[in-house]
């Protein structure tokens, strides 16, 4: 069962991150090109793990963190972008694990490795 699913509406971002993830022990992960897709692939799969980007057309990333909180609470919430402060902001009252910068993957690899921590999953 697939633990993260990526979102991105940037296709090599999208598929970068996702190939880096399942290297890491992480995968199968999926990808999605919108917030909408990404709900859509969790409500079938129950992933552990979502990562967001801010800026998506259809659903952008605050919107369906919402839907997340909404829907799976249980399912952690990561936004990886390149607009870290509008992020932040409209995060504010959305339970998230933080916002982070695509121009820095360590500080995400390491929330992400505690969240698989604490669902039984580990990196090879």
């Amino acid at each position: 069962m697939p633990g993260l699913i990526v979102a991105d509406d940037f296709q090599p971002v999208r598929h970068r991150l996702r190939m880096f993830l399942e290297a890491k022990g992480w995968g199968p992960c999926q990808e999605a090109a919108n917030g909408a897709e990404a709900l859509t692939l969790a409500r079938r799969s129950k992933p552990d793990a979502v990562i967001l980007d801010y800026s998506m057309p259809v659903m952008n990333g605050v919107e369906t963190a919402k839907a997340f909180h909404d829907e799976m609470p249980d399912v952690q919430v990561f936004m990886f972008t390149g607009h870290v402060n509008p992020a932040q902001r409209s995060l504010s009252g959305i339970p998230a694990v933080g916002v982070f910068s695509k121009d820095k993957i360590a500080p995400l690899v390491d929330a992400l490795s505690d969240c698989m921590k604490s669902v039984g999953r580990t990196t090879r």
